[in-house]
């Protein structure tokens, strides 16, 4: 598993000789692979980021002992972005690389241009991996339509990074079975090379429970930001509703608002799902749901004020993930506050 990790390697035979002494010499023989240089191009439509379109290319085992090298470049109707990495495996299962990247995105009230670079380390003992980074941020914010909340100008963010991965679950774009754990935590001190002291927190986790031909499925994600000294991009508070939050709102239309109706973003989040997904007839199936999200404008949530959804779905199994599209609605006012959503693959 660990050898099939790297893209460079086609085929790889573990032999064991025993020798006339009684003792086993192993013998790993590794083909690489023949092509190299990948490219791929993708289109899509979520009700998250509307129509996509994407394009790359890869080169699998550049400058030998598996380095890779990419490039990629992919545009929705909300955000364009241009990514370039670079990874070169270690020892033991770990590697090290680079990001460098530029997104250009659409809020609603501002729009935001990035500049960023990544240096990371990885480790992996699965179904461990671990990740170390340090995240160098420039972010120019413009045509905003509120220039107290949402202030034009650039600011520059040098922040570590730790992120810890956890997951057990049969398959990914469609789980029957496992759980998964993921912890992310960042943060900077205000400096020379830093515009603001703060610290973010993120956890989330699920649980997959097979019920005979059925599913039911646990969801939960806690966020906290803080900020001690200086000014953040707005792009770093959360913002709740979607697809991948509460299904009863439009993505990121969920909590507070300025004069404008525009989200102000919160500096705290805590989301709740469940759901249970039954067979139809052949490929369908269907999923019912309930999203729970609470939101703080400090570092913990206010649990009085929940915005509480309920909903339905229908699947279309496909080799690529299921076909989703998700009908939620807010429980005290059904009528008037509602979202349809659609994807491809199970949310988690």
């Amino acid at each position: 598993e660990n050898l099939y990790a790297h893209e460079g390697i086609s085929k790889a035979v573990i032999d064991t000789q025993v020798d006339s002494n009684n003792s086993v010499r192993t013998v790993v023989t590794v083909t690489e692979n023949e092509k190299p240089i990948r490219f791929h191009t993708g289109l899509g439509v979520s009700s998250d980021e509307g129509f996509m379109a994407s394009m790359g290319v890869k080169h699998r085992n550049m400058f030998t002992n598996l380095k890779t090298a990419s490039i990629e470049a992919r545009v929705t109707e909300i955000k364009q972005s241009l990514t370039a990495t670079f990874d070169m495996p270690l020892v033991n299962n770990n590697s090290a690389g680079v990001e460098i990247g530029v997104d250009n995105e659409i809020f609603e009230g501002f729009t935001e241009n990035r500049l960023y670079s990544e240096l990371y380390l990885k480790q992996r003992a699965m179904p461990n991996s671990f990740k170390e980074s340090l995240l160098f941020d420039s972010i120019t914010t413009y045509s905003s339509s509120d220039l107290e909340l949402f202030p034009e100008g650039n600011l520059f963010i040098l922040s570590p990074v730790l992120d810890w991965n956890y997951d057990v679950r049969d398959k990914l774009l469609d789980p029957k079975n496992g759980y998964f754990l993921n912890a992310k935590v960042m943060g900077s001190l205000k400096s020379a090379l830093s515009d603001a002291s703060y610290y973010k927190f993120k956890l989330m986790g699920g649980y997959i429970l097979p019920l005979f031909d059925e599913t039911l499925a646990f969801r939960g994600t806690f966020g906290s930001l803080e900020t001690f000294e200086g000014e953040l991009p707005a792009s770093y508070r959360f913002y709740a509703g979607g697809m991948h939050s509460n299904r009863g709102y439009i993505y990121r239309g969920l909590g507070p608002t300025n004069e404008q109706g525009d989200p102000t973003g919160s500096e705290s989040i805590l989301e709740t799902t469940v759901e249970y997904r039954f067979e139809i007839y052949d490929k369908f199936r269907g999923v019912v749901f309930n999203d729970n999200t609470f939101l703080g404008d400090n570092y913990t949530p206010n649990y009085e004020n929940g915005y509480f959804s309920a909903g339905a779905g229908l699947r279309y199994v496909t080799p690529i993930g299921p076909i989703a599209l998700d009908f939620g609605f807010d429980t005290k006012n059904p009528l008037e506050q509602y979202a349809i959503h659609f994807h491809i693959g199970e949310l988690f």
